[in-house]
């Protein structure tokens, strides 16, 4: 089993490539009928923690480290953009 510390990483570096994938547009919205905003976001949301992607995260894992510290300070960016800087009118998400 994963340490908690490791699962936390994992998720950060998912959303990470996520938002790199989807700004680059190179990632679809997926297929769903939610009829308010909230619902659409949440939805993103989940599919974002369920994503597996162990090849990269193997990848990064190896980097030196100043390009490690660079990338840590880069995700925590990205992470407080997605969880605290939610658009006026929408809920935040909980898991």
């Amino acid at each position: 089993m994963y340490t908690k510390a490791r699962i936390e990483r994992k998720n950060k570096l998912h959303i990470f490539l996520y938002c790199i994938k989807k700004f680059n547009g190179f990632v679809k919205k997926p297929e769903h009928h939610c009829k308010k905003q909230d619902q659409t976001y949440q939805h993103h949301m989940e599919i974002i923690r369920i994503k597996r992607v162990r090849i990269t995260y193997d990848t990064i894992s190896r980097l030196k480290s100043a390009c490690s510290r660079f990338l840590n300070v880069f995700l925590e960016i990205v992470i407080f953009k997605i969880f605290y800087l939610i658009p006026t009118g929408q809920k935040k998400v909980r898991f």
